[in-house]
């Protein structure tokens, strides 16, 4: 059986400069949280060119910051693509509104839209790429509800990408791992997790009851990974 896989799409204009260094760059912030291999990410443009390639200045501008990434070929945005994809980010509104319904844009993240760097120095490149990283915790967020929902996952507790280890969550932030006694109690007696607040929920009868004592263990966890 083949390993689920969210499918992350970028999307710019001519595919030689915002969205591939999102591309790659985002697969250097997956690889950072150990959790690569639950998504596949790609990127395309709206009117990519046939035989485009990286542009010198996004090429320039990832080799200054570290990220590895090849001098890969434009792709031309197809309907096909569009609808294989699970999570699309747009670099603008206007981007998104073209992939249709459910895409989303980095000005969701960042609060405005990322603009065409291409001709610009490399600090303007670099200011571009900045501007992508710091939407990455809420794209990553938003994979996260994704690779939930296609494993059945449901406030499981279990951290979509975290390699199969068990965290507390609190507020989208990991701050502790839960003890692995502790998870196989759990799971014994039924009790799930809340991915917003990471207190215990325990489900019998079909009623739901929050178990104040979970409180106590969160605490814990979260010392424990601030001592180690």
């Amino acid at each position: 059986m083949d390993k689920v896989k969210v499918k992350i799409l970028f999307v710019c204009t001519g595919n030689t400069c915002r969205s591939p260094m999102a591309e790659f760059m985002f697969k250097e912030y997956l690889k950072e949280k150990k959790c690569g291999g639950n998504f596949s990410v790609s990127s395309a443009g709206l009117y990519a060119e046939r035989g485009a390639v990286l542009s010198d200045g996004a090429d320039k501008a990832l080799e200054a910051l570290g990220v590895k990434h090849t001098m890969r070929k434009a792709r031309m945005l197809t309907v096909q693509m569009c609808n294989d994809a699970d999570v699309i980010i747009a670099v603008t509104n206007e981007h998104a509104r073209a992939c249709g319904e459910g895409a989303y844009s980095f000005e969701r993240f960042t609060g405005r839209p990322v603009l065409d760097p291409y001709g610009g120095s490399l600090r303007v490149y670099l200011d571009c790429a900045a501007q992508m990283r710091s939407a990455f915790d809420g794209i990553y967020d938003v994979c996260a509800d994704v690779y939930d929902k296609k494993t059945n996952a449901d406030y499981s507790g279990r951290c979509a990408a975290s390699d199969g280890k068990i965290f507390i969550r609190h507020r989208r932030r990991v701050i502790g791992r839960l003890p692995d006694k502790m998870w196989k109690k759990c799971i014994l007696k039924r009790m799930t997790f809340c991915r917003e607040c990471g207190i215990m929920i325990s489900k019998r009868n079909g009623r739901t009851r929050r178990r104040l004592w979970f409180i106590s263990a969160a605490i814990t966890a979260a010392w424990s990974l601030k001592t180690n």
